[in-house]
Formats: C-alpha cells, structure tokens, sequence
C-alpha cells in the first residue's frame, strides 16, 4: 500500500487528494483520489472480503489482516483501497441514517476519480454477500450505490 493509513471521518476528509505516481509514463500525472464508504448490516472484515473475492476470480489483492486493510487491483490497474472506519459520526443526521438502516460495518473506501464503473464488479460481489451499499462521503452520503444499481 503506497499511502499511509489515516483515520478519517466525515466532513474534516476532502475527497481532493492528490497523489503523483511513480511510474515513468505518469510521472506528470495527477491521480484525484475520491473518498466514499462501503456500509453493510452485517459483520465483515477485510479477510472475509478478500477470501470472497479470490473465490469469485480477483488475483490482485493485497490484505493487511491485523490492520483489517485491503488493496485490490482492477483491470486497468488501479487499485482500491479498503480501510475499517469505526462510528466516528458525530452529526445527528449521519447517526440516524447508519442506525436507520443497521450499519454494522463500515469500511472507508478509496477509489481513483473515474473508476467507480470498473469498481462494480467488485461491488456486486459485496452486495451480494452482504448487501449494504456504496455511498460518497457527502453530507447527504449520495450517490449511493445498492444492489438494484448494480
């Protein structure tokens, strides 16, 4: 994993970060990084997801089990990256939308400005699993991305 591990939560995160690639052919290239969150009611872990994700064919991917951390190349070699996000939540809005829908898990979920189509694939076998969805890290958490999205 090329950046290190943050804690974030809502609203103090910007999803305006940026980061230069090392290879020569990006060398100028800046890559925007967008932030979003992967939330289910069920209990998952990163492990879980990666074992999931091996079954179902994906190769590339880098899991950090003690740090509940994953990396998982896409076919354009982007990667994703997948972090635990404990209830950090303070607004009264935000607490009622993860108790509202039962939110057990929340992973913050890092993908490259763009590629949230090539993410899908990955993002269905998720929801199929364990339901849940995609969200931005917005202040109205939207878009959203459910099963019926997929």
């Amino acid at each position: 994993m090329n950046k290190q591990v943050k804690s974030l939560s809502k609203k103090n995160h910007k999803s305006t970060n940026t980061f230069k690639s090392n290879t020569e052919s990006d060398k100028n290239k800046k890559v925007i990084i967008t932030d979003w969150y992967y939330m289910t009611p069920f209990e998952v872990n990163a492990k879980m997801i990666a074992d999931r994700l091996r079954i179902q064919g994906f190769r590339e991917i880098e899991l950090w089990e003690a740090m509940n951390i994953l990396q998982i190349e896409l076919a354009d070699k982007r990667t994703v990256d997948f972090e635990p996000l404990g209830y950090s939540f303070k607004e009264p809005s935000d607490v009622y939308f993860i108790k509202n829908r039962n939110i057990k898990t929340i992973f913050a979920v890092t993908l490259e400005k763009g590629t949230v189509d090539l993410f899908k694939p990955v993002l269905k076998i998720l929801l199929e699993e364990w339901n849940g969805f995609l969200c931005a890290d917005s202040a109205d958490f939207k878009p959203i991305y459910e099963k019926i999205d997929i």
